[in-house]
């Protein structure tokens, strides 16, 4: 009796086995502070912001970042955002970055690696409504 309980149990096990996981991938962008920077005038800052913040709205509109923001409280002073992108690799991504105002004029600097997600966990749905207002290519 033992012997097919256990039979039992084995085989109803193996027909609940566990789906396979699947990953979303997306591209990480860790936005530091490079140390030494010279300070800029007021005006000069003003436009590299300008440009810095255009950059993420083209990138979003694009479909190649999902979201981007600043970095509150924390221990690490030289961290002062992230962008995740969704872009072909983490090379395609660091391109992206890179072409920031902000990092083009040497205030910030890119750290860039794959994040993986558990498909479907995470929506943007303020990155969707941008890349739809995108004009057509």
């Amino acid at each position: 009796m033992k012997l097919m309980l256990v039979a039992a149990v084995l085989v109803a096990g193996a027909s609940t086995a566990p789906a396979k996981m699947e990953f979303d991938q997306y591209q990480l962008i860790i936005l530091r502070t490079v140390p030494g920077a010279p300070a800029l005038a007021k005006d000069e800052h003003q436009k590299m912001m300008e440009g810095h913040l255009g950059h993420f709205r083209r990138m979003a509109m694009g479909g190649k970042m999902v979201v981007a923001g600043p970095f509150g409280e924390q221990d690490d002073k030289t961290a002062e955002g992230l962008c995740l992108y969704r872009a072909a690799s983490v090379a395609e991504a660091r391109a992206l970055a890179e072409a920031d105002p902000a990092v083009k004029a040497g205030r910030l600097r890119v750290e860039a690696m794959s994040w993986y997600t558990e498909k479907g966990a995470l929506t943007f749905p303020a990155a969707e409504k941008l890349r739809a207002q995108a004009p057509a290519k």
